[in-house]
C-alpha cells in the first residue's frame, strides 16, 4: 500500500489517484505531467484573480474587493470616504500624467497612516475608502478624519511649480442606533458633501441625530410638510464686481427650518430634494418666492440692473413644467430673461444628453444658464464642452488656492483664461479676505461672491447692500455683459 509518492521536482501525487490511474493504463510520467500543468493553471488562476482585485494604478485593493471584504463588517467600526482635493483642476491643467501621480502618493500616504486592524482600497478616481474597527464613537471618528487630512496636507513640486495637494474626508460610524454598513456609506457620501462644501482639507461624521439617510417616502413626506407650513426660507448671497465693489448679482440658496434640526443646510436640502418625488413642486416654490424678488430688484435698482442666480438640481432644470412656470412668471412680473440665471447645481454627475434640451427655448428667451462649484467633481472642463453655458461658478476651493502660493495662482489663471476664452461669465465664490480678492481681480476674474463681500442675508439685506452708499450706481457692471451670447 502507497503511504505517499515523492516525484521529483517536488511534485507530490495522492496514492489513491496515482492507484486509480496506473489501473486505468496511465504512466507515472503521465499522471505527474497532468498533476505539475494542473498545478501551474491553479497558480496562473490564482495569480489573475488576485490581480483583478488590485487597483492598476494604486496597488490597493479595488472597489469590487473592498466591497468583498465589505460583505461581513465588524459590528462598530467607523467608515471614512478621503477625496483627493482639486483632482479634475489638476488633471486640466497639468494633464493626467501629474493626476496619476498624485493619486499614487496619496495612495502611499494613506497606507503608511493606516492601523494593522484597518482597510483601504480605492473607491472612485479621486476618493479612498478606509474601515477602522477601532474607530466605534463618534469622537474617535472625528479624530481619526482630522489625522488624515492633517497628515496628508503637504506641497508637491511639478516642474517648477508647486501644489498645495489636500484631502477632505467624510465618515460615518457603523453599529450606532440602526446605522448598518450601507446606511454608514450612505452617510459617509452624505458628509463628504458636506465637508466639500466647508472647503478643501475639511472633515465631517454623519450625525444620525441631525441628519439621516430617507427613504424616498420619507423625503417626500418631510417636504410636503415643509411646502404646507411654509418652513422653506430663501437666503441671498451678494455677487460683486472685483473692480467697482458694487453688487452686480444676487445668488438665492434654498434652507429649511426644521423642528429638530433647526435651520438645515443648503447642501442637506438639496440632497433632500434630489431623493425626493416632489422636485417639481420645490422648484415651483422656490420660482414663487425669487422671480417677484428679482423684478422688485430689477425696477428699483434698475442702474445696477442685478441678475438673480437660481439653484436647481438636474431634474428641476429639466423639466418642461418648470421651465413653463418660469415662463409665466416672467411675463407675469414684466422681467427682462437676461436678469434670471438658473443655475445646475448637484453633489452628483447626471446624464447631459437629456439634460439640454428643455432649456432650449428659455436660453431663447434670453434666461441664463450656469453650472456651479467648475473645477470641482462633474463640474469639469469635459462637462463644459459638452453642455452650452452662459455662466460658470467656480468651487471654493478654486478661490482659496488663490492664497497658497504661485502655482496655485497659476491653475487658477488657467481656468479663468479658459472661461475668457470661451466668452463665458465666470464668479468666484468663497472669497474671504482682501488678498484673494486681489489675486483674481488680477488673474482676469470680474465677479465673486463670499463671507469677506457678505455672507447669505435675506432679500431686505441686499436691498440695503444696493440702498446704501457701498454700491456705485451705473459702474458695478462696467465691463460685465450679463447678456447670453447670441450664439447659444
Amino acid at each position: 500500500m502507497l503511504d505517499g509518492l515523492m516525484l521529483p521536482f517536488g511534485w507530490e501525487v495522492d496514492p489513491p489517484a496515482l492507484g486509480i490511474a496506473l489501473l486505468l493504463g496511465f504512466s507515472v510520467g503521465a499522471v505527474v505531467s497532468v498533476t505539475a500543468t494542473t498545478w501551474r493553471v491553479s497558480r496562473a488562476e490564482r495569480k489573475r484573480r488576485a490581480l483583478e482585485r488590485l487597483d492598476t494604478l494604486t496597488g490597493l485593493p479595488n472597489r469590487s474587493a473592498v466591497e468583498e471584504q465589505l460583505a461581513t463588517p465588524p459590528a462598530v467600526a467607523s467608515v471614512f470616504l478621503v477625496e483627493l482635493d482639486r483632482f479634475a483642476a489638476i488633471n486640466e491643467a497639468f494633464g493626467r500624467e501629474v493626476g496619476d501621480r498624485l493619486v499614487r502618493s496619496v495612495a502611499e500616504h494613506l497606507q503608511a497612516l493606516t492601523k494593522g486592524d484597518e482597510l483601504l482600497g480605492r473607491w472612485t478616481g479621486s476618493q479612498f475608502l478606509l474601515l477602522s474597527p477601532s474607530c466605534t464613537t463618534h469622537d474617535d471618528a472625528a479624530r481619526r478624519a482630522t489625522e488624515i487630512t492633517e497628515a496628508l496636507s503637504a506641497v508637491a513640486r511639478i516642474g517648477v511649480d508647486h501644489i498645495r495637494v489636500s484631502v477632505t474626508v467624510g465618515g460615518a460610524v457603523i453599529g450606532h442606533g440602526d446605522v448598518d454598513l450601507p446606511a454608514a456609506l450612505e452617510g459617509a457620501d452624505m458628509a463628504l458633501a458636506i465637508a466639500r462644501n466647508a472647503g478643501f482639507g475639511s472633515t465631517e461624521i454623519f450625525d444620525r441625530t441631525k441628519a439621516r439617510p430617507l427613504s424616498t417616502h420619507e423625503a417626500d413626506e418631510r417636504l410636503r410638510r415643509a411646502l404646507a407650513d411654509d418652513h422653506f426660507s430663501i437666503m441671498y448671497t451678494p455677487i460683486v464686481s472685483l473692480e467697482e465693489l458694487g453688487v452686480a448679482g444676487v445668488s438665492t440658496t434654498l434652507h429649511l427650518a426644521d423642528a429638530a434640526q433647526g435651520i438645515v443646510t443648503p447642501a442637506i436640502v438639496r440632497a433632500l430634494v434630489e431623493q425626493s418625488n416632489l422636485q417639481r413642486e420645490v422648484a415651483i416654490h422656490l420660482l414663487d418666492r425669487v422671480v417677484p424678488q428679482a423684478a422688485h430688484w430689477a425696477r428699483r435698482h434698475e442702474s445696477s440692473d442685478p441678475v438673480t442666480l437660481i439653484e436647481l438640481t438636474p431634474t428641476q432644470m429639466i423639466d418642461p413644467e418648470v421651465a413653463a412656470h418660469l415662463t409665466r412668471l416672467l411675463d407675469e412680473h414684466d422681467l427682462d430673461p437676461g436678469n434670471i440665471c438658473l443655475v445646475l447645481s448637484s453633489d452628483e454627475p447626471f446624464e447631459l444628453t437629456t439634460a439640454w434640451g428643455p432649456l432650449r427655448e428659455l436660453k431663447a428667451a434670453g434666461v441664463l444658464v450656469g453650472i456651479d462649484n467648475f473645477g470641482e467633481g462633474w463640474a469639469s472642463l469635459a462637462f463644459l464642452r459638452r453642455m452650452a453655458v452662459d455662466v460658470v461658478r467656480f468651487g471654493p476651493g478654486v478661490t482659496e488656492s488663490m492664497s497658497d502660493g504661485r502655482s496655485e495662482l497659476a491653475i487658477a489663471s488657467q481656468f479663468i483664461s479658459l472661461i475668457a476664452r470661451l466668452e463665458l461669465i465666470g464668479i468666484a465664490s468663497g472669497v474671504t479676505d482682501e488678498v484673494q480678492r486681489t489675486a483674481l481681480h488680477g488673474v482676469g476674474c470680474n465677479l465673486a461672491q463670499g463671507p469677506w463681500f457678505g455672507r447669505a442675508t435675506t432679500a431686505a439685506g441686499i436691498d440695503e447692500l444696493l440702498d446704501r452708499g457701498k454700491v456705485k450706481p451705473g459702474k458695478q457692471r462696467r465691463g460685465i455683459d450679463w447678456k447670453a451670447p447670441t450664439t447659444a
